[in-house]
Formats: structure tokens, sequence, C-alpha cells
């Protein structure tokens, strides 16, 4: 016959069991969606930092371009206009900021070019100043293209599939 007492035994051991089931089929997916959840946090990180750095290495080397046009003007008006100049530095502040976002790429040295001819054609910006630095601009547009392809091959396509 069953008492009380065995029916009361069997119902915990019934409601230990369902929470159990329960356990067991709702902690693997929870395990499952938080690691997913970080996956994403952490790709979409990585994607906006490489973001940036393509953007900036795309804004220096415009602004450096636009730097150039303005001293292949120079050669009709006789001196590079002061919003060349602004150009030019607009590029170094780009390059600054590049380099501490992308340490891994050596830019001190484009850096401190870049800002010998800011303090040069400041001083002075006329055309035979601008002639005497041919060499040196156009050794900084070479490095700004490599850097900017140096950079664009590193970031690429982002392939998700790398991820998981």
């Amino acid at each position: 016959m069953i008492t009380h007492r065995h029916t009361s035994q069997e119902m915990n051991r019934l409601k230990f069991n369902l929470v159990f089931q329960l356990l067991a089929i709702t902690l693997p997916i929870i395990f499952v969606l938080f690691v997913q959840t970080w996956q994403i946090g952490y790709i979409s990180k990585n994607i906006s930092h490489e973001s940036s750095i393509s953007i900036k290495a795309a804004e220096a080397r415009r602004y450096y371009r636009n730097f150039v046009d303005g001293a292949v003007d120079a050669v009709d008006l006789g001196a590079l206009s002061n919003k060349s100049l602004d150009e030019l530095r607009k590029s170094a502040d780009r390059i600054a900021d590049l380099s501490e976002l992308s340490p891994s790429i050596e830019l001190k040295d484009l850096n401190n070019q870049l800002n010998g001819e800011i303090k040069k054609l400041s001083a002075d910006s006329s055309l035979s100043t601008l002639l005497s630095m041919k060499e040196n601009i156009n050794l900084c547009n070479a490095k700004l293209i490599d850097i900017a392809n140096q950079l664009e091959a590193c970031t690429g396509q982002v392939k998700p599939d790398t991820f998981f």
C-alpha cells in the first residue's frame, strides 16, 4: 500500500528530475548564446578599429595628394597657397593619429619628414623652396602610398568564418 510518505518522496524525486532536465536542456543553449554574443562583440570591436585605421590612412593620403596638387599649382602662382600648407598639416595630423592606432607600422620617420616640410614651408613657401624639397616631397608621397597599400592589405575584408 502506498503511504503518504512514499508519495511525498516520489514527488520530490520527480521535481528534482524535472529541474535537472530543464537545466540540462537550457544551460548549453545559454552557454552557446553567451559565446556567440562575446564573439560578435569581439568581431565588431576589431572591425571598428580596422575601419578607423583605413579611414585615417585614406585621409592622410588624400590630404597629401591635395598638398602635392597645390605644389604643382605653385609653379603658376609662384608660391604655395595657405590651403595647400593646411592640407600638409592635416596629412601630418592623420599620420600622427595612425601611429597611435597602429603601432605595428613605423610612421615616426614619415611624421618627422612631414613636420620638417611644414616647418620649412611655413617659414618660406616660395617656388624655390618647393623645388629644393621636390625629392623629399616625392619620397613622402611614395611612403604614403606604400603605407596606404600596406594597411589596405592588412585590414582587407574581414572573413567571418575565420572567427568561428
